[in-house]
């Protein structure tokens, strides 16, 4: 791609397909332990993150800005909040997380430690934003800093080593014209001797998992990770093959975890999930309950509570009491838990319900083998759509493209109910016309994707839409 035609969105191209990064995001950067004084101490965040031990406080805008900014500490707020910015590439948080990193330089004057964690952190994040004029000045106060921090300094701390990673990472990404004034003035990359840096207990967790994180960005069909890996990175693993609809792949990782030493109660959510997709229900509600027993509160309730639901209606049990506890129990700031809110009162097809999870599992054949089964005359329009939407989907699974492109055009001719059954269709046929070579054909599907109303997902498929036409002209 030229660099003179990049923008902000170029940052969100860089997410790897069939894996939300912002899935894993809340257990990474958000959650930190606070010390005994109220403020975040930037020593152990690494610690904290890679062997679970999250506190319920979150490191987002509202909290940071309750932190006290003058205290040295409070850098781990500012490193937080530019990683979550960085891999989630979501333009609110970048913005909030500018106005952050401002007013932490404005009150770091006299701490050279804060200029070299804000300078740098400014310079990735408007450079993200798309404001290059001003993120030079960053780039070189930050490379002032760094290249006087490591000359002045025995060791470098781990902390700053990964920052100056993403700091090379946006140098690479910024358009030429920058690069060359940039480059006229003394400033560039900066390469850090990795044997300068310090020792720490957990310098080689830190490592391994950020390296498992960075393989992400290539788009990987499989993620290898080192021999002594950490907690963090069999996690990331994990959700990463579920998010490529190989359950088995994910319990590889995600067994090998000691669900007792991390303390990573999110575990058996995770697992439940994986044994969910190979429509092993006995052990998937197992650790559900397992997961409920020990997460009173807090993220991936809701979620839970809603695929113990979906359990149950697949077994033929009652399903009474869902309903109000998906709605009363647990948050809904993550993504899953707001998707379980609104399908709290939906009712479900029992057989298009097993479809689903067989097709989320990667079992496409078998799913279809389901839906195969079904009379469609016994079902209600909404469900017919439903029906060719997931044989559709399972067909294209299994690259019988053309035959999946028939189902989609089928499904088009169907009532629009609001649901995200037509948008998502018209999406994923232009996908598989790229899949064919067939560009022209590819870009009328993915331009029409915005002329499609849909309840959920709206801004997504569109966004990813344009995405796809982007990549398909600059090619």
């Amino acid at each position: 791609m030229n660099k003179q035609t990049q923008n902000k969105s170029c940052w969100k191209r860089e997410k790897p397909d069939g894996f939300s990064l912002s899935f894993l995001l809340p257990l990474l950067f958000v959650f930190i332990t606070v010390n005994s004084f109220g403020q975040y101490n930037h020593h152990r965040i690494y610690e904290n993150l890679l062997n679970g031990r999250f506190s319920e406080r979150l490191s987002n805008a509202e909290i940071i800005e309750e932190t006290n900014l003058q205290n040295k500490t409070s850098a781990a707020s500012v490193i937080a909040i530019t990683f979550e910015a960085f891999f989630s590439g979501n333009e609110a948080k970048i913005e909030k997380a500018i106005d952050i990193t401002d007013d932490f330089l404005d009150l770091s004057e006299e701490i050279p430690y804060n200029l070299i964690i804000g300078h740098t952190s400014e310079a990735i994040l408007k450079s993200m934003h798309g404001n290059y004029f001003s993120a030079m000045i960053s780039f070189y106060n930050a490379y002032r800093k760094i290249k006087a921090y490591e000359k002045n300094t025995q060791c470098v701390e781990p902390v700053i080593f990964e920052l100056n990673k993403l700091y090379n990472f946006t140098f690479s990404k910024i358009p030429d014209n920058y690069t060359m004034i940039l480059n006229v003035a003394g400033i560039s990359a900066i390469e850090i001797d990795t044997n300068k840096i310090c020792y720490q207990k957990n310098q080689q967790l830190i490592s391994n998992t950020f390296a498992t994180i960075y393989q992400l960005f290539a788009k990987p069909k499989s993620i290898n990770i080192s021999k002594n890996p950490g907690e963090m990175s069999k996690l990331i693993a994990g959700i990463y093959y579920l998010g490529k609809q190989n359950p088995d792949s994910a319990l590889l990782y995600l067994n090998q975890m000691d669900t007792l030493r991390s303390n990573l109660v999110v575990l058996n959510y995770y697992k439940g999930l994986a044994h969910l997709n190979k429509a092993q229900y006995d052990l998937a509600e197992w650790y559900f309950d397992k997961f409920l027993f020990l997460q009173q509160s807090g993220r991936y309730i809701k979620a839970t509570l809603l695929r113990k639901k979906w359990i149950a209606i697949i077994k033929g049990r009652p399903t009474q009491g869902y309903t109000e506890a998906i709605l009363e129990r647990g948050s809904d700031i993550a993504y899953l838990d707001k998707q379980a809110k609104k399908e709290a009162k939906k009712e479900y097809n029992t057989q298009l319900l097993k479809a689903r999870l067989l097709y989320d599992g990667g079992m496409f054949k078998e799913s279809l083998n389901v839906i195969e089964q079904i009379n469609i005359d016994n079902l209600n329009p909404l469900d017919i759509t439903n029906l060719l939407y997931r044989k559709a989907r399972n067909l294209q699974g299994l690259k019988l493209y053309h035959e999946a492109i028939s189902q989609y055009n089928l499904l088009q001719l169907q009532p629009n109910r609001g649901e995200y059954f037509h948008k998502k269709a018209m999406l994923e046929t232009g996908k598989i016309f790229i899949e064919l070579n067939e560009p022209q054909l590819a870009i009328e599907h993915l331009v029409n994707v915005k002329e499609i109303q849909s309840d959920t997902f709206n801004e997504a498929f569109e966004q990813e839409a344009e995405m796809l036409i982007k990549d398909i002209k600059n090619q």
